[in-house]
């Protein structure tokens, strides 16, 4: 039988997605890799999200990607490097 605590350890995953989901709500999100440019007032530092679409179950919808990485930019003390920059890194050149 499964304790509660066990029961509970399901749900992060689901907040997860959802807190996502209001977030990509909150930024008239997604948006995609090859379409940003460092002209789009962003935050110098922060962490950004990477999703790819869920090609196992057929879906495309934004809403239906798993989450494939997370990362992080200029949290280091001292750090130069933007999110942009890392962005771009990410992107490689076009």
């Amino acid at each position: 039988m499964l304790s509660s605590a066990a029961s509970i350890a399901a749900d992060p995953l689901e907040q997860l997605y959802q807190t996502l989901a209001d977030l990509r709500e909150q930024t008239h999100g997604p948006y995609y890799l090859d379409d940003v440019d460092g002209t789009l007032d962003w935050p110098d530092r922060g962490v950004y999200f990477f999703f790819l679409p869920n090609s196992e179950l057929g879906r495309m919808s934004p809403a239906d990607w798993r989450l494939s990485r997370i990362g992080n930019v200029g949290v280091s003390e001292g750090s130069s490097n933007t999110l942009w920059n890392r962005l771009r890194q990410n992107r490689g050149n076009v």
